[in-house]
């Protein structure tokens, strides 16, 4: 029964209401399938040789020089990459994605800016 009712819903969201957004056009007519196929399950996550790995905890930490750093919970079981970049500061990434800056000293991951797009204001 719910899937039914489901079934319908998208039918006539996708097929036969139009949409303002899309200048009075449906889903349907102006979007369609990826060219690119979905594997299901993506591949594990690699690093480069040089690059030091440490596993996320199921806390979101990992254990670095004998701290534990909070990374973030969403890659729990994930591995994270890092590169030593100064004296002091380690770049943590995701894949190919920038986390942030391990300050050795304050053991402590700095975020990565102008993520949002963020605008300077000038004074």
């Amino acid at each position: 029964m719910q899937q039914r009712r489901y079934d319908a819903f998208c039918e006539e969201y996708n097929w036969h209401r139009s949409h303002e957004a899309l200048g009075r056009k449906t889903p349907g007519e102006v979007y369609g399938a990826s060219p690119r196929p979905y594997p299901g399950i993506l591949p594990p996550v690699e690093y480069e040789s040089g690059v030091t790995v440490r596993q996320v905890r199921h806390n979101g930490e990992i254990k670095w020089r004998g701290a534990r750093i909070y990374v973030s919970d969403v890659l729990a079981h994930e591995p994270v990459g890092l590169t030593l970049i100064d004296e002091d500061a380690w770049e943590v990434r995701y894949s190919f994605h920038v986390l942030g800056v391990l300050e050795q000293r304050l053991k402590k991951i700095m975020p990565a800016t102008g993520w949002h797009g963020a605008e300077q204001v000038n004074v």
